[in-house]
């Protein structure tokens, strides 16, 4: 083994703080008489960046090299998801830098793809961790006005940064498809309607249009 890097993250759903994650980390490197190169440490703010955005994370990727190893106290430090760690560890694998979570004592050795099934329990964590990932996305959008991803709502568009911006023609088409709803017309009917105008727009969509708790202020 070439060098060893520690690898840490300071967040509240985590099972240690960094702290402790470091201690557990510096008691399996002396156990196997190691010695630290160096330790990454990354905070809370970024916990739904992928570890290649985060800022310490960047950093220890351009570092490590064929023969290193980097040590996380388990997969849910280094990685947010069970698709992200996968993607994570298969990169360093194609890299030659061993990857070893303490928590699990596993190193990676066959596939990137047999070690994410083995930790993929501890990363869902079940309804909990899914709910809570909701709830900050929903957060940020209300607050921030931030896209976090999929299909882009009927009324608006996407700016610099991920912000949601009004698309003022397909906002009007609302006002237009709520005034036709309130006449008494079925989704199916407004959406024909819209067709008419050049809007293509599902009856489907017409009623989550209309129906969406969306601030359209």
């Amino acid at each position: 083994m070439n060098q060893t890097f520690a690898y840490t993250r300071d967040d509240e759903r985590l099972e240690l703080d960094a702290d402790a994650q470091l201690s557990r980390i510096d008691g399996l490197v002396a156990a196997h008489g190691w010695e630290l190169t160096e330790h990454f440490h990354d905070n809370a703010s970024e916990w739904l960046e992928p570890m290649f955005k985060r800022s310490a994370g960047a950093r220890l990727v351009e570092v490590a090299s064929q023969g290193d190893a980097i040590i996380a106290h388990s997969a849910a430090c280094l990685s947010y998801s069970a698709t992200d760690f996968g993607t994570t560890v298969e990169w360093f694998q194609r890299k030659r830098v061993s990857v070893i979570l303490v928590n699990e004592t596993l190193r990676l050795a066959k596939s990137a793809t047999d070690l994410a099934k083995v930790v993929a329990g501890e990363l869902a964590d079940g309804e909990k961790r899914r709910t809570y990932l909701n709830a900050r996305i929903r957060e940020a959008q209300q607050e921030e006005g931030r896209y976090m991803g999929g299909r882009v709502p009927f009324g608006w568009k996407t700016g610099e940064d991920g912000i949601l911006l009004r698309d003022e023609r397909q906002q009007a088409a609302i006002a237009q498809m709520r005034t036709l709803r309130e006449n008494g017309l079925s989704y199916r009917a407004i959406a024909s309607k819209m067709a008419e105008q050049g809007i293509a727009i599902s009856h489907q969509g017409v009623k989550h249009a209309l129906t969406s708790d969306r601030d359209l202020k």
